[in-house]
């Protein structure tokens, strides 16, 4: 038969069970509101353009760094508009004229090389070499008079111009006839459609209308741009 103490040892431990099982965890329905999660960014699998603006809340909309410092993967930016696309623009207008190509001590003498002139508009060296025969011819046209004539190039344009100082060399002892026929002039060679002329021949300043008729660059002439207007001197200025 069992004594009171132990009675009341068994009283104590049933009281401390019944008090243990009244403390169960809460189940499911009774757990407590989770805290909100930190913000991940996923670069492996970014989200989508459509769900990036409702799962990305530390992106601003410009796509400035979050206030955390974490870089995000996505951006809520709008993608620039493709380019047009369709024929080409229109390249812009050449300048007017051409371009000019200035020498110095470049004297062509016969026989003449096809390169002779760099840059020389089309045309020009075969001229030149047409130019030259035909002094050779007033010469004499013997073998020793082949060298007699002379072309020195100032400057062309490549549209058709050209700037040159024609002569004899009068030093030339193989031709005699040279010494006699010395005395350069400066001419002004130019393609007038399709042909090669010499359309100026000048030793002294000309009028201006000589220039303007056949619409000399001013350019070309470098320091001898200048022409007689009336009586008086003046610059000659033509594109």
């Amino acid at each position: 038969m069992r004594t009171a103490p132990a009675l009341a040892t068994l009283a104590v431990t049933a009281t401390a069970l019944l008090a243990a099982c009244g403390e169960q965890t809460p189940t499911a329905d009774e757990s407590p509101e989770p805290s909100t999660p930190s913000y991940s960014v996923i670069t492996s699998a970014p989200a989508s353009p459509s769900t990036a603006a409702s799962e990305s809340p530390s992106t601003s909309p410009s796509g400035a760094p979050s206030p955390t410092g974490a870089p995000s993967s996505t951006s809520t930016k709008e993608p620039s508009a493709p380019a047009t696309s369709g024929a080409p623009s229109a390249p812009s207008a050449p300048a007017a004229g051409g371009t000019i190509h200035k020498y110095k001590d470049l004297t062509l003498r016969l026989p003449v090389s096809d390169d002779a002139v760099p840059d020389a508009p089309a045309g020009m060296i075969d001229f030149a070499r047409q130019s030259l025969e035909a002094d050779w011819k007033r010469l004499g046209h013997t073998a020793g008079c082949e060298k007699g004539g002379m072309v020195t190039v100032t400057a062309t344009r490549s549209d058709g111009f050209a700037y040159v100082m024609r002569d004899v060399d009068p030093s030339l002892e193989s031709c005699p006839k040279a010494a006699s026929m010395a005395g350069g002039y400066r001419a002004v060679w130019k393609d007038v459609d399709g042909t090669w002329k010499e359309v100026l021949g000048m030793q002294d300043v000309p009028p201006c209308s000589d220039f303007e008729k056949w619409d000399v660059p001013s350019a070309l002439l470098g320091m001898d741009a200048q022409c007689l207007q009336g009586d008086d001197v003046v610059p000659y200025k033509h594109a």
